[in-house]
């Protein structure tokens, strides 16, 4: 497990949640979350389905928006 998989879970279930409860819809909307301990966020992919979003979809960026984790395009 890596040092951002909590919160990188966090943003999922989040996503996952308002989606279901339909205040999101598809892959409308942001949603990020602080990594405690570091100067560092997780922040859902831009324009990717939230229902079909994993962990390793999520981005983790430090406060200049130098990539920690991830491979897609995070939202903006």
């Amino acid at each position: 497990m890596g040092q951002f998989d909590t919160f990188k879970q966090r943003v999922v279930d989040t996503a996952r949640l308002l989606v279901e409860k339909e205040y999101l819809k598809g892959s409308e909307g942001n949603l990020s979350v602080r990594v405690e301990g570091h100067e560092a966020f997780a922040i859902t992919p831009s324009s990717y389905d939230y229902m079909q979003m994993t962990p390793d979809d999520v981005c983790v960026l430090d406060w200049q928006m130098n990539v920690l984790e991830g491979s897609r395009k995070p939202s903006i």
